[in-house]
């Protein structure tokens, strides 16, 4: 979370939220949540960042290209390190993207079957399911 403005008695903060869809796209929204001492805060999404790689469909950015199949799970690279993120699918992908750019930076196809779980610990260690029931 990060502030984004102040003014006066307002506060103004934004949080990033990455989803993964069933058509194998994945989104990045922006959440602003605006406070005043005397209401409630109001919360809305928006799209972030406004990148010219990155197509706007309902107040996200759509990341290209999608996953062929629907997205199961979505991974951060590493605690200290927000710049990369990690998303599986059940055609049987990895892909890592950019945070910033909203690029696919590499993927890695192959797995036998279709991929419901990674976990990403530290920057050099991937685990998934997707070999036959094997977690690899």
């Amino acid at each position: 979370e990060r502030p984004a403005s102040s003014s006066n008695s307002r506060s103004l903060s934004s949080s990033i939220l990455l989803t993964g869809g069933e058509d194998g796209s994945v989104k990045q929204w922006e959440i602003l949540s605006q406070k005043t001492p005397s209401s409630p805060p109001r919360i809305r999404m928006e799209h972030w960042p406004r990148l010219s790689s990155q197509r706007m469909k309902r107040r996200s950015h759509l990341f290209t290209p999608k996953h062929d199949g629907p997205v199961s799970s979505i991974s951060q690279q590493s605690k200290s390190d927000s710049s990369k993120f990690l998303t599986c699918s059940q055609d049987g992908s990895v892909a890592v993207w950019s945070a910033s750019s909203g690029k696919e930076l590499f993927r890695m196809d192959g797995f036998s079957s279709g991929i419901s779980s990674l976990a990403c610990l530290g920057r050099e260690l991937l685990v998934t399911d997707g070999m036959e029931g094997y977690v690899c």
